[in-house]
């Protein structure tokens, strides 16, 4: 039987409840950021009668329930999280006709039957499409619950490569540090400055980046599928648009591998690049079932030269070194999650306009809420360098302290309602409260965080002052603004939302309003990054402290 791929990607609603004052986040739900339970150990499956028909079960709050196995009767498997929380149900006896249902707790998320269903995992976070032609036999579950995908596989001893863990980070690598979908989009998408017309990001645009390949069935005109001379389906290729907003902000994942051993001592592992360090511990012991040891590294610069080593009860086990190229310094604090910080990026890596200088990069961050930051985040965000957090949300749900709770971490909100022209205009005072900030932690080399709740409104307003001053076209900023559509439902739009964000939207006010009122002169305009400068002299910004911005974030 020729292979077929359905790609199954429910969005989970995780907008998170991060407030003093949760009654006005009515938009925002908190996530599940549990994806064990040691304690829920029900219906483990031992009324089946045939053990060895039984998969390696645990404790999850994920299950499958089905009449799988070859049984009559349900079933119901707690399966337990394996590694980077998937959640694996081995050996089980499968017929392409089984039916099955994927819960958590107990809601029901999605099912159907097997016929058909062969992977589904994202090749972009470092899956193999594994797909093997679905006869009666034994098969390998994998359920990654951040992504909400299922991947089968045939049953395969472990000894090869396990599906959750990233390619290999070898020595000498060149790799993609940008996210693939985000990368095709800054590298064939060109915007204009002050033409707002177009958008590659519609529903139904033609742009390359927003359109998935699968297979389907064909169907004949009574909805039958049809098959060849040999009785097989007959496949078809098939294109869709790509869900969005969806999974696109995560950046690329790679994995440090090393040979195992038995001290059961943490392994360190140190990352250079330049004048920056990163050093991360991993237990002894990652996954059992993988033949070596690993650590995923994500969240990389682009067009960097990074050297590592790995270190075990302080000798060196492995190191090397590896190349990053790319658009785009995405970051995801507490990686590979749903939960934790999200749409998040560095602003640097932008050419200015006469393309003779670069914004700096791990300076100034954008970005969603960060409070569901957890501790293997923090460690993340500190590493990274993050030092002073820029609150800009407004009374309903501002922080009253930091949430990078590490030493020395500055914090500033001046509580802000609006974005685009509103703020520009209407809250002229906080803005320059919000760009005094920012510049001095520059200053004092402090690098910050900006935010307010999803990361799109008042942060796309902040950002295009950033990279306007700095000298940004603003065709380019206006594509940096519409990244945020590749993060997931809760940092790039509302759970009640149906508008795509794009520069089509709102953007164009803000663009507009520097555009109008402080570039345009009768029918000539000077540069978007004078029209900012002057803006900001007019609020209050001092010329020295634009100079010395700019100065220090060029290069």
């Amino acid at each position: 039987m020729k292979t077929r791929l359905l790609f199954i990607s429910l969005l989970i609603p995780f907008m998170v409840l991060c407030t003093p004052q949760p009654q006005e986040q009515q938009e925002d739900q908190k996530p599940n950021d549990q994806n064990t339970n040691p304690n829920d150990n029900t219906n483990d499956g031992q009324d089946q009668t045939d053990p060895k028909d039984l998969p390696i079960v645990g404790n999850s709050m994920w299950s499958i329930n089905g009449t799988i196995l070859g049984s009559e009767g349900k079933t119901d498997y707690h399966a337990r999280v394996q590694s980077a929380s998937i959640v694996v149900i081995r050996n089980v006896k499968l017929t392409p006709s089984d039916e099955f249902k994927i819960r958590k707790n107990e809601s029901e998320e999605f099912g159907g039957t097997f016929e058909g269903l062969n992977a589904s995992f994202d090749i972009s976070l470092g899956a193999p499409a594994i797909k093997p032609s679905l006869k009666e036999g034994f098969y390998n579950i994998y359920i990654n619950p951040s992504e909400m995908q299922i991947v089968l596989t045939e049953n395969l001893p472990m000894e090869t490569n396990p599906i959750w863990i990233p390619s290999e980070l070898k020595n000498g690598s060149t790799v993609l540090a940008t996210n693939s979908v985000v990368e095709e989009f800054l590298t064939t998408i060109t915007y204009s400055e002050r033409d707002y017309t177009s958008t590659a990001m519609s529903k139904g645009a033609e742009a390359p980046f927003l359109k998935q390949q699968y297979e389907a069935d064909q169907l004949d005109d009574n909805n039958n599928i049809v098959l060849d001379d040999k009785g097989n389906p007959v496949v078809i290729i098939k294109e869709k648009l790509l869900i969005s907003p969806g999974n696109q902000d995560i950046p690329s994942k790679y994995s440090i591998r090393w040979p195992k051993d038995e001290s059961n001592a943490k392994y360190t592992i140190t990352l250079r690049d330049g004048d920056w360090k990163g050093v991360y511990e991993t237990k002894s012991d990652p996954s059992p079932d993988a033949p070596y040891g690993y650590w995923v590294a994500t969240n990389l610069r682009p067009n960097a030269h990074y050297t590592y080593e790995v270190t075990n009860g302080g000798a060196s086990i492995v190191s090397g070194e590896f190349y990053t190229t790319g658009h785009m310094h995405q970051l995801v604090f507490k990686p590979g999650s749903a939960a934790g910080v999200r749409n998040v990026r560095d602003l640097g890596g932008w050419k200015t306009k006469d393309g003779s200088k670069t914004v700096k990069y791990r300076k100034i961050y954008r970005g969603g809420r960060p409070e569901a930051i957890n501790k293997n985040g923090l460690i993340e965000a500190q590493q990274e360098g993050i030092m002073a957090e820029l609150d800009l949300r407004g009374h309903s749900d501002v922080l009253s302290a930091t949430a990078f709770a590490y030493e020395g971490t500055e914090f500033c909100a001046p509580v802000i309602e609006e974005g685009y022209s509103q703020m520009l205009k209407d809250d002229k005072e906080k803005t320059r409260q919000v760009m005094q900030f920012i510049i001095d932690m520059v200053k004092a080399d402090k690098p910050v965080y900006f935010h307010c709740s999803l990361g799109r409104d008042r942060t796309g307003t902040t950002a295009l002052l950033c990279l306007g001053l700095l000298g940004v076209d603003e065709g380019e900023i206006s594509k940096e603004y519409e990244c945020t559509q590749f993060a997931p439902n809760g940092y790039s739009v509302s759970s009640g939302e149906k508008t795509r964000m794009t520069r089509l939207a709102d953007y164009d006010g803000a663009a507009n309003f520097i555009w109008n009122n402080y570039c345009k002169d009768g029918n000539n305009y000077s540069e978007f990054k004078d029209g900012v400068e002057k803006y900001l002299l007019e609020i209050g910004i001092s010329q020295d402290d634009i100079n010395t911005f700019r100065t220090i974030m060029l290069e």
